[in-house]
């Protein structure tokens, strides 16, 4: 499960990010406002209302092996409130995943849903936080957060990059946007004659340069999450 209170934190980037490492994942988009993965070419995306009937997410969750539950910050409380109701359903998950960025009102919510979790009695080792959009270090920009009495992992961050945008543009996962050979774009574009598919080549060329620019750092995030 992928989740915070706040908003614009990386969720879905995330949620696609680690379908894109599992095989035939079901994604579960519990969202009312964003379009999240819905449209990113290659995701077997469902989309449910936190509003709706809880049973419909739980056959879901059960009838697939993999799954990821991708909750939306406005729908947070409906959807808790409603797993809530049965006992024991926060075992069915392997992961709550949080991401986080270094802006202090998002830090602090970050931790009331870490807060909330607890309440729920998830265990701290079932727990984990990603500092997204690191652009210094994460001492230096998530200082207050680090405060708080929880084992975070400080080797779990995403450095800041335009690459998230761009490959958000183009409605591409991060592995469909990917060629192993960092040129391959480039010779796209240099044969290309038509002018529109010419530019298109362009922006797949940059996005290609800039995933194999933070590759191994997704994947070491992903190692450490998946282990």
């Amino acid at each position: 499960m992928i989740l915070n209170s706040s908003g614009n934190v990386g969720k879905s980037t995330l949620t696609a990010l680690f379908a894109t490492k599992m095989e035939d994942t079901q994604i579960i988009e519990v969202e009312t406002v964003n379009k999240g993965n819905s449209e990113v070419e290659g995701l077997n995306v469902f989309k449910f209302n936190a509003n709706d009937n809880f049973e419909t997410v739980y056959e879901k969750i059960m009838m697939n092996e993999n799954v990821i539950v991708d909750i939306g910050a406005s729908s947070l409380g409906n959807f808790m409130d409603n797993m809530n109701a049965y006992a024991g359903i926060e075992t069915v998950f392997d992961k709550f995943i949080i991401p986080t960025v270094s802006d202090e009102k998002i830090q602090t919510d970050t931790f009331k849903t870490i807060s909330f979790l607890r309440a729920l009695e998830v265990e701290d080792d079932k727990i984990e936080v990603v500092f997204n959009r690191v652009k210094n270090s994460v001492e230096n920009d998530f200082a207050p957060l680090l405060k708080a009495p929880f084992p975070f992992k400080k080797d779990l961050f995403i450095k800041e990059s335009s690459v998230f945008k761009e490959i958000g543009f183009l409605r591409m996962s991060l592995d469909s946007g990917f060629n192993e050979d960092v040129s391959f774009y480039t010779k796209k574009m240099l044969e290309e004659k038509d002018k529109k598919q010419k530019a298109i080549f362009l922006k797949m060329d940059l996005t290609n340069k800039m995933i194999h620019k933070i590759k191994s750092n997704l994947d070491f995030v992903y190692s450490q999450i998946a282990s």
